[in-house]
């Protein structure tokens, strides 16, 4: 049975490893989506198709934004939600908005369809 410090460390290692790659797949995958909706001129002019790269486009923000700065604050012990309360307020609600964006677009293209 593990301790609870045992436990932190662990998750504090097992984050540090699979953040970056999970930011990076993700951007990539996003920019994959960007590209095929968005090369051939029928997909292009598709209302659901401009939902999928506006989705995309959300993910990609929020994987830069919310998960970069969550990477930092656990790797590194850089918090600036410590400095700034302001941070602290403006870091939940990106949070929120930036994940609810890209659901809102695909909940749009589901009944768009």
């Amino acid at each position: 049975m593990w301790t609870t410090t045992e436990f932190i460390v662990f998750q504090k290692n097992i984050f540090s490893i699979l953040m970056p790659i999970i930011i990076v797949a993700g951007t990539l995958g996003s920019i994959l989506n960007i590209i095929v909706f968005s090369i051939s001129k029928k997909l292009r002019s598709s209302p659901c198709s401009l939902y999928f790269i506006f989705a995309s486009i959300g993910y990609i923000i929020y994987l830069n934004i919310v998960a970069l700065l969550r990477y930092v604050q656990i790797s590194f012990n850089i918090d600036p939600s410590v400095q700034w309360s302001w941070f602290c307020k403006l870091r939940y609600y990106a949070i929120g908005f930036l994940l609810m964006l890209p659901r809102s677009y695909m909940l749009l293209a589901a009944i768009d369809r």
